[in-house]
């Protein structure tokens, strides 16, 4: 072999050890990550069940649904946030994607409106009549 050559087969080697070296470090962090992962799966329950709602939980959640006039069949999900107990509040999401907080008494608050029908149910009527934008339009 040339000494050119040789001094080429080097260095490719040398860029390979390098390589291999940087994918062990790497294979090595990925491992640890996963046991990680793996712990803290062990970690969070199951089966986590939400908790019950006492009487005055629920009395919460029916006054902030009829005061921003969203009806029962329009709730996508709703919970108590007692997470800061000097500020307990009702979170409630519409089917229309609407998320407001409830706090006792908001209604009577400046400023306080009423969700648009739109933002509760999600189905705008306005959108019915619109012209098709493509073909005739369907006779009923």
């Amino acid at each position: 072999m040339a000494k050119g050559d040789e001094k080429d087969l080097q260095a490719r080697e040398a860029a390979l050890a390098t390589k291999e070296a940087d994918l062990a470090t790497k294979e090595a962090d990925l491992a640890a990550r996963e046991k990680a992962l793996a712990s803290k799966a062990k970690a969070a329950p199951a089966d986590k069940k939400p908790k019950e709602l006492s009487a005055a939980d629920k009395a919460l959640l029916a006054k902030g649904r009829a005061a921003y006039g969203i009806a029962d069949e329009y709730v996508f999900n709703q919970r108590i946030d007692d997470s800061d107990p000097d500020d307990v509040h009702a979170v409630i999401a519409t089917v229309g994607g609407e998320k407001i907080r409830y706090r006792d008494g908001d209604e009577k608050a400046e400023g306080f409106e009423r969700l648009h029908p739109i933002r509760i149910t999600g189905d705008n009527p306005e959108a019915k009549k619109r012209k098709a934008f493509l073909g005739k339009k369907k006779e009923k």
